[in-house]
């Protein structure tokens, strides 16, 4: 099945994940997910988890003629919606306005374009007229298809093309963005350094002005791992929630941390986890990823260092790893019995995909030893592709098997601790009874 690069595109911005995070989300090896850059078809099955983790269909993922539901709201209007925030100006000015300003540049580019052609015949013609005379020479030289170049180059300039032909992946537009001193970045899954508007069909443009504006928005306040931050940029992102609809009194200074609680939420339509609604329980899982990072880190650099360095730095560790334990149960404190049922759904999770992917795995040794007309190098690549999944899929079964076991342990124990503190009590309080 063939999937419509476009459609691809924005449902990746609309879900704001990049290529690796789908592979991980959808469970398509990242090598699959990459031809559809490239026009390839996919196997059925592959597309239709591509279209579950993207919250999508296969109709819309391959169809041309899909149509956009009535009520969803289109991701790109954030942009709008970022550049109006920033710059404190009606956002139907920005919609307005940026019609024209692509013209303005696209018009500045094919200007650009037509001076240089200019300058280069000129150029030819002085090299023409400073050229030897003899016919044997003159009928040899290069300089003779200069003509035929220009009126071609010129041809484009007048149907205003922005490409040259033969070169789409570099073109006069982000030429002409270049030479105005605005600078773009690209966010996506293409791997060329060029600049075109081709690429605009696999990859996302990044303002980083409005990149900072939406940092300010989501309350990240210097500090992008916060998961309520996160949450806020990526119901932004996706389109879940409008930042026109933010009340006014949530952009006042000190109001950080309810503007990305309100953001995160969804304007308060959607449910956060408890811990996401206290500034405090936040804190405490930002603190638990930072000392989770840095006792991995620490590890990594103790099984490197020399051994006149190892004492230091197994000291370093073995206090972040207190640092670390405290985090976990400030965290948890109150949690575990909803982090066992999510690790029990984990576990369930994770045992269907790989039932998925062992499935799929058996349907392409069916396909490859019978001659159904599919390509035989195609059905290889999907089954190297499969198997790749598969040992990915019993690796994370067996990390949230561990996970859980682990947490009915930790709830047993709880348990235990809770039942002995009661008996405890109720000693403690016959004996004064008694006395």
């Amino acid at each position: 099945m063939l999937i419509i690069q476009d459609k691809f595109r924005n449902l990746l911005k609309r879900e704001n994940l990049s290529l690796r995070k789908l592979a991980r989300t959808s469970g398509v090896a990242e090598r699959t997910l990459s031809r559809i850059k490239n026009g390839q078809r996919l196997q059925p099955g592959n597309v239709a988890k591509i279209a579950e983790a993207l919250k999508s269909s296969v109709d819309e993922l391959c169809s041309p003629t899909a149509k956009k539901d009535a009520g969803a709201r289109d991701p790109n209007d954030c942009e709008f919606d970022l550049a109006a925030e920033r710059f404190h100006v009606p956002v139907d000015y920005v919609r307005h306005v940026g019609c024209h300003l692509f013209v303005a540049v696209a018009e500045y580019a094919l200007k650009r374009r037509r001076e240089a052609l200019e300058t280069w015949f000129e150029d030819v013609q002085r090299l023409r007229e400073a050229r030897p005379r003899p016919e044997t020479l003159r009928s040899s030289c290069p300089l003779d298809d200069a003509d035929d170049i220009y009126e071609a180059e010129l041809i484009e300039i007048d149907s205003c093309r922005l490409h040259t032909p033969g070169q789409d992946e570099d073109d006069h537009f982000f030429r002409a963005l270049h030479d105005l001193g605005l600078e773009i970045n690209f966010e996506g899954y293409g791997d060329s350094d060029t600049y075109s508007l081709q690429r605009l069909s696999y990859d996302i443009i990044v303002s980083d002005a409005l990149w900072e504006t939406l940092h300010w928005l989501a309350g990240a306040e210097g500090n992008y791992d916060s998961p309520l931050s996160q949450r806020a940029e990526d119901a932004i992102l996706s389109g879940r929630v409008s930042i026109q609809e933010l009340p006014i009194e949530l952009k006042k200074p000190g109001k950080a941390f309810e503007r990305s609680r309100w953001l995160a939420s969804e304007g308060g339509k959607a449910e956060l986890p408890d811990h996401l609604y206290h500034a405090d329980r936040v804190q405490a899982a930002l603190d638990l990823e930072r000392w989770k990072d840095d006792v991995s880190g620490l590890r990594d650099k103790l099984a490197r260092a020399p051994k006149n360095e190892q004492e230091q730095i197994a000291a370093e560790l073995e206090r972040a790893e207190v640092k670390l334990k405290h985090a976990r149960a400030e965290l948890r404190s109150g949690d575990e019995e909803l982090l066992l049922e999510r690790r029990k759904v984990r576990v369930q999770t994770s045992l269907g995909h790989l039932e998925d992917c062992r499935r799929q795995a058996e349907e392409l040794e069916e396909r490859r030893g019978s001659s159904d007309g599919d390509p035989q190098t195609e059905i290889e690549k999907e089954l190297q592709d499969t198997r790749e999944d598969i040992l990915r899929a019993e690796e994370d079964l067996a990390i949230a098997k561990h996970d859980l076991i682990r947490s009915q342990e930790r709830v047993a124990a709880s348990g235990d601790q809770q039942t002995a503190a009661q008996t405890s009590a109720r000693v403690q309080t016959l004996g004064g009874e008694d006395e």
